[in-house]
């Protein structure tokens, strides 16, 4: 099979960078120069491209570890001067800041500190009025509860988390189409954490998906079945999951999304790119200021190598064919770090640099001198000669606005957080919106998400049955996915299963398999079976 061969041929490469050959080192010399012009001068761009830097130390961002949008077209950015231990005795104070570009120069002139006093964060989510954000064994959420601007309020929501090894603590939070809330953890943290639903485990590494109304987690792909250090979790525009391993592959992880302890080795499956060097963070491309070249592949950030690539996603049976990543910025200077990256509303492709010559701590000394607790950046790529996007105002649309024109935007940024405003409104207020009919079937995916992140309204087996029905094989295959997420609101999820196992396409099949494991019955398995009657991949 063509991943074998892949595999095969890659996984010398994959050892070789990881011991530091080839592709970037752990540990490097401090630079002489550490000002962002003498890093700027080291970047070799593909044709066609452009960067400039759009925030700095000089504007408060010192070791930033992850980057959000809001709906509003500001970035927010985490960051942690405390990793990779806490010094004895001090008192971090770590902060999530906002950036804003007020005149739209590419340049971000306002800086807000929304939160500080965090202890080693390494991931968070905006969401439901606040910020959902991790700081060791606690996921919390803050809120400003007064409108100052400042976090004033913190709720620990959930506790018990694995600390065993600080850069594999819970990171990636992402918020998946159906409104549920992921992020994975790493290989030497064990989690026992303390639900409304009772202790759930985490054994290693894995990825977890919390309902959040429910404060119900549900743990997958654990003892490190996907990825050792998986650090990057996105979606393609039908819904397709991927996790970025922190290694060098990345994989398509819809067949591990089975509620399961057997272990199995998925990524064998799954994998379907590698980057040069260990890698983290991935977002899929669908930007109208980017060129074709780019649309629709996953970009991802290698600190280890000092580089942004993109691998293209190309489909083949149930699931992806194996792609070389093509290089989109390259840099000699060791102290480039990318540790996440994320296109913004106007198209373009901002990038977290770390910036620091150590990124391990395994390497050296937690002490070390050198560790580079004074600087950070963020990067911004666009494409010449290509108009930026004009990103519509979110915050004031209606909710029949935000449905039927926003969700239907070619503009990936646009429908992405146009599905957040709609999933933090008032149910009645979103429910004034409904009552058209979606114009694609990438729109209709998107409206019946919108509809999951608010809890189901508007759906029933009616629902998924229509979707079941459609001409386009990844509408039908989402619908079967939702079989197995939405069950217990089901009147007959046994019939539905039945229609999607007997798909032609093998994605549906794959799909219905998947949900026929949340199903927890006998009948299901059965049923689950007939996938067996039509050709396998």
């Amino acid at each position: 099979m063509k991943w074998l061969v892949s595999f095969a041929l890659l996984l010398p490469l994959a050892v070789s960078a990881q011991r530091g050959k080839g592709f970037g080192v752990s540990v490097a010399e401090r630079a002489v120069d550490n000002s962002p012009e003498a890093e700027m001068s080291t970047f070799q761009l593909a044709d066609g491209y452009a960067v400039n830097l759009f925030a700095s130390e000089a504007d408060g961002i010192a070791n930033p570890i992850a980057i959000r949008w809001d709906p509003a077209g500001r970035l927010w950015v985490l960051t942690t001067l405390a990793y990779a231990q806490v010094e004895p005795g001090s008192q971090p104070s770590d902060k999530l800041l906002i950036l804003e570009d007020t005149n739209r120069d590419g340049r971000a002139d306002k800086v807000t500190i929304w939160a500080d006093g965090l202890v080693m964060p390494t991931g968070f989510a905006l969401g439901h009025g606040g910020v959902y954000v991790s700081e060791g064994e606690h996921l919390s959420f803050l809120k400003d509860t007064d409108g100052d601007g400042r976090a004033d309020s913190k709720d620990i929501l959930l506790t018990g988390f694995g600390t065993g090894d600080t850069h594999q603590n819970i990171n990636s939070f992402s918020w998946g189409p159906a409104g549920d809330l992921w992020f994975s953890i790493g290989l030497h943290n064990f989690s026992r954490v303390e639900t409304p639903w009772g202790i759930v485990r985490g054994e290693e590494a894995g990825f977890f998906r919390l309902r959040v109304d429910e404060l119900r987690l549900e743990p997958f792909c654990m003892r490190a079945m996907m990825a050792q250090n998986p650090w990057g979790i996105t979606w393609d525009r039908w819904g397709a999951m991927f996790v970025k391993s922190n290694n060098t592959e990345i994989g398509f992880a819809t067949p591990g999304v089975i509620p399961t302890e057997h272990q199995r080795e998925l990524m064998l499956y799954g994998f379907f790119g590698s980057t040069p060097g260990k890698s983290m963070g991935c977002e899929v491309v669908e930007s109208s200021h980017l060129p074709e070249e780019l649309q629709n592949h996953v970009l991802i950030a290698g600190y280890f190598a000092n580089r942004v690539t993109a691998t293209p996603l190309v489909e083949e049976g149930s699931g992806f064919e194996f792609q070389s990543p093509k290089d989109v910025l390259v840099s000699s200077h060791t102290s480039f770090r990318p540790v996440e990256v994320k296109v913004g509303p106007d198209g373009a492709i901002y990038v977290a640099d770390w910036y620091n010559p150590i990124i391990g701590h395994y390497q050296a000394s937690l002490r070390h001198t050198d560790r580079d607790k004074t600087h950070g950046r963020i990067w911004r790529i666009t494409a010449t000669d290509r108009k930026l996007a004009q990103p519509p105002d979110l915050v004031k649309a209606s909710a029949r606005e935000l449905l039927e024109t926003h969700l239907n935007s070619p503009e990936k940024w646009v429908r992405y957080q146009a599905r957040r405003r709609l999933a933090d409104m008032p149910l009645a207020e979103f429910k004034q919106g409904l009552g058209f009919k979606p114009k694609s079937p990438v729109h209709s995916l998107e409206v019946t998400w919108a509809c999951e992140s608010q809890g189901f309204a508007s759906l029933d087996d009616r629902s998924i049955r229509e979707l079941l029905k459609s001409k386009e094989p990844h509408v039908r295959a989402y619908g079967a996915r939702m079989i197995g997420r939405w069950a217990p609101e089901l009147n007959d999820p046994l019939s539905l299963l039945t229609t999607a196992v007997q798909d032609t396409h093998p994605r549906v099949r794959l799909e219905a398999i998947v949900s026929a494991s949340h199903l927890a019955s006998a009948e299901a398995m059965k049923i689950a079976l007939h996938a067996l009657d039509q050709p396998v991949d």
